[in-house]
């Protein structure tokens, strides 16, 4: 973090102006004037993805133990699996970077959500550590997509006088996916096995998708 500082602080240089307290404007008329909406997709995209990125990992060596009982590599097979979305990440970075921009970030949002619940739905189902991974890695290409988008989004829809604080309340959903995940994980493979996490993200994705559509739909309602 210090090394980050540094060469942010020393390297990169802001053209800035400050907006005065006076010539601040509220935000929540602006927000309101954008359309509810859009922010409520905003916020619980980033939220849900948040989740379902945190929601198995405190419990991915318990899984792993569970399908593999008579393994003897239970800790690298769980790094392994851990890192698959991150590694996904990592080498399809600029391919989905150049899909988004041919495709448009609503578009993108819209087709990597319903590649990542069918993803999640399939994990659900894994019969071994293999397909787990294999999944877990597609998993990551969506994530690569997901909030780059939800950034693009941001920036296009949102006033400049409010960026701030509209990117603060998306750091707050970031937050709150990453504490929410994990603590309802947790309750509901006590009750119905680690595999149903997988269902219970792919719930959370479908809410998000679900409500980008409805921003669709009243954006096609406004151009008519």
């Amino acid at each position: 973090m210090a090394i980050v500082f540094f060469t942010t602080w020393l390297g990169v240089k802001e053209e800035f102006t400050p907006i005065t307290r006076q010539e601040l404007q509220p935000a929540l008329p602006l927000m309101k004037k954008i359309g509810w909406p859009f922010f409520i997709a905003l916020f619980g995209t980033i939220l849900a993805v948040k989740a379902t990125t945190n929601a198995i990992t405190p419990m991915l060596s318990l899984l792993v133990r569970e399908m593999d009982s008579g393994g003897h590599n239970t800790v690298i097979m769980t790094g392994v699996i851990a890192a698959a979305p991150g590694f996904a990440t990592i080498i399809f970075a600029g391919v989905v970077g150049a899909l988004i921009d041919r495709l448009g970030a609503l578009k993108s949002m819209i087709i990597f959500l319903t590649s990542a619940i069918i993803c999640l739905v399939l994990t659900s189902l894994v019969q071994n550590i293999w397909q787990l991974i294999v999944f877990r890695f597609l998993l990551g290409i969506s994530d690569a997509a997901l909030i780059p988008s939800a950034q693009i989004l941001t920036v296009r829809n949102v006033p400049k006088s409010i960026f701030g604080r509209v990117f603060s309340y998306n750091q707050s959903a970031h937050a709150f996916g990453n504490f929410l995940g994990p603590m309802l994980a947790a309750w509901i493979a006590i009750g119905f096995g680690y595999k149903s996490i997988f269902l219970f993200s792919a719930c959370l994705e479908l809410l998000a998708l679900g409500s980008w559509l409805y921003y669709l739909k009243r954006q096609k309602k406004k151009q008519a």
